[in-house]
């Protein structure tokens, strides 16, 4: 046994200094063996109290400090000693032992909460204070387990200093892969998965696990078939699982996700917890001065407002996340990392961590904010977005219309069978219900369909076709698509914090925010998102044999919107006179080819 001191003084078990005096003992004094095993047996009892009495952390800036735990950790181990904290065995003195027995979570987090460090230091004391304790460290790779035992364990270990209060074992072997410490037969060993099912199932029929780290199990390759291995190894009901991990923005994760979902049910042996950024207090810019402030009010954005009051969050921690989403590089780009690695809910902890580019069925914030298709009101004016398709079989041409004011999906339409030389002719019938500014997708085939939409004599129709001001006709996507992804999904996530906490009779806000889907227009674009794949190199598509052309006429409307108040003041000049401009409508009755209409 080695003894160990903290900032070079002996301290007491409620941490206040010890003045340790000659070892000669006057009547009735405890011997300094007697001092070492009280704080020891103390040092037992209570984790918190060894962690932030004798292990050091490095902080941000750096430096060497005192493991004092955030309120992060300090609400984490509260939650731990509740559930887990349980009577292990009855010492010869009557005594009741207590030690942490039969953990089973699973760890959704933002980045940096220091979740990871408290639970080795945890399974540090466990393996410490009680023999024949094997503890595992699994994380995605061999480097990354050997990294994680390096800079948590050995480096508590090796910034333990002496102390003559305070006894601990000495290492019988100390590699990169393994602490075992002598004469208690306790060792902390880092290990990975194995990589093959056949590895896996080899090593977790050698394993006796006292205490589990599965961490970072999103990024665990093919970890459905790694589990197979492990799961022998931990079925002993009182061993303890910690399975941890941050949002993922790869596709290995599907399987992390389900195992968190099991642990959000009733009667699952697991117990899932999500941590939003805006749970740790350091997670907060304060502001220069007064002035500083108002600045920053002044400029709020109605996104910072919906998150402000759908989270209580405070000016200073959306300054914090302001100026992250800077770091990030600023824009839709910034703000999608950020979601990435600070999500504030479980859907933004799981968007990118499996290979579903949009929602699961499972989350149904987005079906429960359906809006209900309407009938054209007289005299306002709506959108109308084009995704064009070749018809004839192949993808769908799909029709998006818009209310501008309650930014939702009124009507839709579309068909993979209609003839691309009457496609015009559909739009214009559309338009003439739900009257407004028109987007034609720009693309090879959309060339042909606004070339034919020009050629319809109505002039208040030509007053509402939007062509860009670099003369291209129709509305140019081209490499812009990507972001229009993003923008649609933002749109759709802005409208769920929103309207989130509204019941389908409430009446909805002045202002509308967001956009939201109709329940009997949109349902395609809920199947469509089950499939929409983000491939990996900036290109986006859907996989062989499903369709995005909902998802597309809807990310056109997305962009749409932001041009369309400007058509307002043509758009209530020429709608009182539209007979008037309606010249050759006998002429769209030419049936030069036949379509079946409707969506199919």
């Amino acid at each position: 046994m080695r003894p160990a001191q903290v900032d070079g003084q002996p301290f007491a078990a409620d941490g206040q200094t010890l003045v340790v005096r000659t070892p000669t003992l006057a009547k009735g004094k405890l011997s300094l063996q007697d001092k070492q095993r009280k704080l020891w047996k103390k040092f037992r009892r209570d984790p918190r109290l060894w962690i932030e009495n004798c292990l050091k952390v490095v902080d941000t800036e750096g430096n060497e400090i005192p493991f004092k735990f955030n309120n992060v950790q300090d609400q984490y181990y509260q939650i731990l000693i509740e559930l887990y904290w349980k009577p292990y065995k009855t010492l010869s003195s009557g005594e009741v032992l207590y030690r942490f027995q039969g953990i089973r979570e699973i760890n959704l987090k933002a980045r940096q909460f220091g979740l990871s460090t408290l639970i080795c230091a945890l399974l540090l004391h466990d393996t410490l204070f009680f023999r024949n304790t094997k503890t595992y460290i699994f994380c995605q790779d061999a480097p990354k387990s050997k990294e994680m035992l390096r800079d948590k364990i050995k480096y508590f270990w090796e910034h333990i200093r002496p102390d003559p209060l305070i006894v601990l074992p000495k290492t019988e072997v100390y590699n990169e892969t393994i602490v075992k410490f002598a004469g208690i037969n306790s060792q902390i060993q880092a290990h990975t998965p194995g990589s093959s099912e056949g590895t896996a199932r080899k090593k977790g029929r050698s394993i006796t696990l006292r205490n589990g780290l599965l961490s970072e199990m999103a990024e665990w390759e093919d970890a459905a078939t790694l589990w197979q291995g492990l799961a022998p190894a931990i079925r002993d009901k009182s061993t303890n699982v910690f399975i941890e991990s941050s949002p993922y923005t790869k596709k290995s994760g599907p399987f992390f996700r389900e195992m968190y979902e099991d642990g959000k049910q009733p009667g699952s042996i697991w117990k899932s917890r999500f941590w939003a950024w805006f749970a740790y207090d350091k997670y907060q810019t304060p502001f220069e001065s007064a002035a500083h402030l108002d600045a920053f009010r002044a400029t709020i954005t109605d996104e910072e407002l919906v998150l402000r009051e759908l989270y209580k969050l405070t000016d200073e921690q959306l300054l914090w996340r302001r100026e992250t989403i800077s770091l990030f590089g600023g824009g839709a780009k910034g703000a999608e990392k950020f979601r990435h690695d600070f999500p504030s809910n479980e859907t933004e902890g799981f968007e990118s961590s499996d290979e579903e580019l949009f929602f699961r069925d499972s989350d149904c914030d987005v079906r429960r904010l359906l809006a209900r298709a309407q009938a054209p009101v007289a005299g306002r004016m709506y959108a109308i977005t084009v995704d064009v398709a070749k018809g004839k079989g192949g993808d769908f041409a799909t029709i998006k219309v818009a209310d501008p004011i309650t930014r939702a999906t009124v009507f839709s339409w579309s068909s993979r069978h209609f003839s691309i030389r009457r496609l015009h002719r559909k739009i214009y019938e559309i338009w003439l219900q739900y009257p407004g500014p028109v987007a034609i997708e720009n693309n090879g085939i959309g060339e042909t369909v606004v070339a034919l939409a020009r050629l319809i004599k109505d002039e208040f129709f030509h007053k509402m076709l939007y062509w860009s001001a670099r003369g291209q006709d129709g509305f140019h996507t081209g490499s812009q698509k990507e972001q229009m992804l993003y923008d649609l999904r933002e749109q759709l996530e802005l409208a769920v914090k929103a309207y989130a906490g509204l019941e389908p009779e409430d009446a909805l806000p002045e202002t509308a925010i967001g956009y939201r889907l109709a329940a009997d227009a949109d349902e395609k674009v809920l199947v469509e998102m089950e499939h929409f794949l983000d491939l990996g190199d900036g290109k986006y598509g859907a996989r062989s044999g499903q369709t995005d052309d909902h998802i597309m006429a809807l990310a056109i409307m997305i962009a749409f919107l932001r041009t369309v108040p400007s058509y307002q003041r043509r758009f209530n000049q020429y709608y009182p006179k539209r007979e008037q401009y309606r010249v050759a409508i006998g002429s769209l009755q030419d049936d030069d080819d036949t379509g079946a209409d409707g969506d199919d």
